[in-house]
């Protein structure tokens, strides 16, 4: 089956998946909190989006594949280190 690509590099709709993950509902946010937490994620992705373009040019494909593992794994820690201290 053909992937939607509209709806998957929607940033639209994966802001919204980001505020499900971390458990936010945009009808319970002041718009401050909306709106910084929008500025957060938007500033976030296109640090890595520049970050790939960018830097990972100049990789050969075994460094790139290591280094977007990596990438993968210091996010896996940040969210299991960050649900871990909610949960405190």
């Amino acid at each position: 089956m053909p992937k939607n690509y509209a709806d998957l590099f929607s940033l639209e709709k994966r802001f919204d998946q980001y505020l499900e993950l971390v458990k936010l509902d945009k009808a319970k946010m002041s718009d401050v909190q909306l709106v910084e937490t929008k500025r957060a994620f938007m500033g976030g992705f296109g640090s890595a989006i520049v970050a790939l373009n960018n830097d990972l040019d100049g990789l050969n494909e075994s460094e790139a594949i290591l280094t977007l593992e990596s990438l993968f794994w210091q996010i896996g820690e940040f969210w299991t280190k960050e649900s871990i201290d909610f949960e405190m």
